[in-house]
């Protein structure tokens, strides 16, 4: 059995022409680098013009400022099989409560609101919002903060991505 932390390609004896290479990564900041999230602008990549861009149509299709749950939670799955987020930051993120049936009656109920699986969302914003949590009341679980970090870079990248695709002159 492969490790869920290898790429899926190592899963099969042949790597598969239909599998498209993994966008590549962005230098990370350090741990106590503050929000926003950006990429390494010195390693000269330009993300928009690569064909790995192309490669990925998920990236085209949404944007992560305006998604639903429903939305947000099949999109994880495509970011899981592009080696994008790993097993642990999946299980976090693709994990939408307002999908559950019972919603209204256990969280909904607690919070006062109903669920709105169809409603749009910024996730951006969720997740910035959530990092700043984990920081506060959770500073002592590293792996957890940046696990949280790197969901949030992750989607800050796609919605540069996107961005830089739509006001690209044709």
């Amino acid at each position: 059995m492969v490790p869920m932390s290898q790429p899926y390609e190592s899963a099969t004896a042949e790597p598969s022409a239909s599998i498209p290479p993994p966008i590549p990564q962005w230098a990370d900041p350090p741990a106590d680098a503050d929000i926003p999230l950006t990429w390494n602008a010195a390693d000269g990549l330009d993300m928009a013009e690569t064909p790995e861009y192309d490669a990925y149509p998920f990236v085209r299709r949404n944007d992560v400022r305006n998604l639903t749950p429903r939305q947000m939670s099949a999109l994880c799955g495509e970011l899981f099989l592009a080696t994008m987020i790993s097993c642990d930051e999946y299980l976090m993120i693709a994990f939408q409560p307002e999908l559950h049936p019972d919603y209204d009656r256990t969280i909904g109920a607690l919070t006062g609101e109903a669920a709105e699986p169809n409603r749009p969302r910024d996730y951006i914003r969720r997740w910035t919002d959530r990092l700043e949590f984990e920081r506060k009341y959770n500073a002592d679980d590293h792996g957890l903060i940046e696990r949280t970090r790197n969901i949030l870079s992750v989607l800050r990248r796609l919605d540069t991505l996107r961005a830089r695709r739509l006001t690209r002159p044709v």
